[in-house]
């Protein structure tokens, strides 16, 4: 096994999707990498293209990003249409997150950029 094995794309990919919890159909449907590709790649069975390790990539990098934008609010990646509508409100300027336990302590809005 090679020493930079562990830097693969296929093996950063696993790690991502092991932290933000969600599935390979999933990730196939964000970034318009079919699922039995991810899923190859992943089982060791093909590697991804450079294209496609970098679409994939990109798409996790997006989600890691939402991620830490919502704290301390979890984010539950499971339906795909939801996801992609907060992506697309993020990449436009219209996403925001206020978190209070009430109407007066949430005052404090942030916009993600």
């Amino acid at each position: 096994m090679s020493p930079f094995a562990a830097f693969s794309a296929e093996n950063r990919i696993a790690a991502k999707m092991k932290t933000l919890d969600i599935s390979a159909s999933f990730l196939a449907s964000l970034s318009g990498v079919s699922n039995t590709k991810i899923s190859h790649a992943l089982q060791g069975i093909r590697q991804l293209l450079n294209h496609e390790a970098a679409k994939v990539l990109d798409a996790l990098g997006e989600l890691e990003k939402l991620s830490a934008a919502c704290r301390p609010i979890p984010v539950a990646y499971k339906n795909a249409n939801v996801i992609r509508e907060l992506l697309a409100a993020w990449r436009d300027k219209k996403f925001f997150v206020a978190v209070g336990s009430t109407e007066e302590t949430a005052t404090d809005a942030i916009q993600v950029e």
